[in-house]
């Protein structure tokens, strides 16, 4: 996996795969929704509506399932903020109306919009406060003019509300959900978790996945945190063994690694940054002395200008 968006890599690659997806829709669906889908016709879309540089705080997933007397879609959130995010009902309205837009260029002929239920997975450090239906952010009270406004519901599962023994699924679901509720932890509570780890990894020692799992679990968590190596070390080989063993050694070299031509190139561009700096001091130096016309100077300063521009954006990516 890419260390890039480690939230949104770690939740792709486990939920992306139809049986956790499946484990993870029939716990945390409401009763009243999960009654009316063919879990069987599940199938995981590649259509994703988040921005870009929005994926470091969402993620999306699709599913396209058989409802009782229709098709329709199960549009799932993950959201990757430490805090609760006020404008996530604008966010979903977004997403929503681009997935019905696409679908009704792929046919002309449409006459009804297939239902989209929309379900929000929350793993930050504080309880989700704010509403769930649109119409309780909106500012009055008159049912008259909420009549006529926009409104819908989403389903949230907020992991902030679970204890780890709560936390239910397949075991590789069961893992990845108390890995993203502990994510944010200080170091106290990420404590909790490594013995709640090695059990859970226990128990999957024998599951034909369990080393690609591993691999995953161990590049988001050297990615999103900073954690004792030693630490996770040991409890890998006491729960899955020596194979476990070589994942971890594997997967430590090359953080170090990538970490290390990270740090080199960030160097590079504090360096460039530095020397676009100083022709800039010197051309202000210049037009400040007369030695260069309005006309001179903003040609010249205009290409630094946007040099230096791109090389803060990388530098922050």
């Amino acid at each position: 996996m890419d260390v890039k968006n480690p939230h949104n890599n770690f939740v792709e690659y486990v939920f992306s795969q139809p049986e956790e997806a499946k484990s993870l829709l029939e716990n945390y669906l409401p009763d009243s929704i999960a009654e009316h889908i063919d879990f069987s016709s599940l199938e995981v879309l590649k259509d994703t509506f988040i921005d870009e540089d929005l994926k470091d705080y969402y993620s999306d997933l699709i599913f396209r399932v058989n409802f009782a007397d229709t098709k329709g879609y199960l549009y799932l959130i993950f959201d990757h903020k430490s805090s609760v995010d006020k404008k996530i009902h604008l966010q979903l309205i977004n997403y929503v109306h681009q997935f019905w837009n696409k679908k009704c260029l792929e046919n002309s002929k449409w006459q009804k919009l297939t239902p989209i239920i929309t379900m929000v997975l929350y793993h930050g450090q504080y309880s989700w406060t704010r509403p769930t239906r649109l119409r309780d952010v909106i500012d009055t009270e008159l049912e008259d003019l909420l009549k006529y406004t926009l409104d819908y519901e989403y389903i949230l599962v907020d992991l902030s509300k679970y204890s780890d023994e709560e936390i239910k699924g397949t075991l590789i679901t069961q893992t990845a959900l108390v890995i993203l509720k502990h994510i944010f932890d200080n170091n106290l509570g990420w404590n909790d978790l490594l013995l709640k780890l090695e059990e859970l990894l226990f128990l999957l020692r024998d599951n034909a996945n369990v080393l690609d799992f591993l691999r995953a679990i161990l590049t988001y968590i050297f990615s999103a945190k900073t954690v004792a190596s030693d630490s996770m070390k040991e409890i890998v080989e006491k729960s899955i063994g020596f194979k476990g063993k070589e994942v971890f050694m594997t997967v430590k070299e090359q953080w170090i690694q990538e970490g290390e031509i990270k740090g080199r190139k960030e160097g590079e561009i504090k360096g460039e940054i530095k020397g676009i700096k100083g022709e800039i001091a010197m051309l202000d130096q210049l037009y400040k002395k007369g030695k260069l016309t309005e006309q001179e100077y903003q040609e010249m300063l205009l290409p630094l200008k946007q040099k230096l521009d791109n090389l803060n954006k990388e530098l922050k990516e």
